[in-house]
């Protein structure tokens, strides 16, 4: 556990020192919108027959059964 902390502290440092470095230099330290880019992400479809599974609902062409059941008031 040690060992981790350390190479992340090890880590941290050299990153600031770079920085700094870069600060010095007088190198930009903006990130352009390129360099934050995500590709979108797909289209994701819902499974009908799984989500009818799961909350115990006909599937569509289906018909609901009538339950004798009384709904509360």
């Amino acid at each position: 556990m040690i060992d981790r902390k350390k190479e992340i502290e090890r880590k941290r440092k050299e990153a600031n020192r770079l920085l700094v470095e870069r600060m010095r230099n007088g190198d930009a330290l903006q990130f352009s919108a390129e360099m934050t880019y995500f590709p979108p992400r797909p289209i994701i479809q819902k499974n009908k027959k799984a989500m009818a599974k799961c909350y115990n609902k006909p599937e569509e062409g289906e018909k609901c059964e009538q339950t004798k059941e009384e709904s509360p008031s």
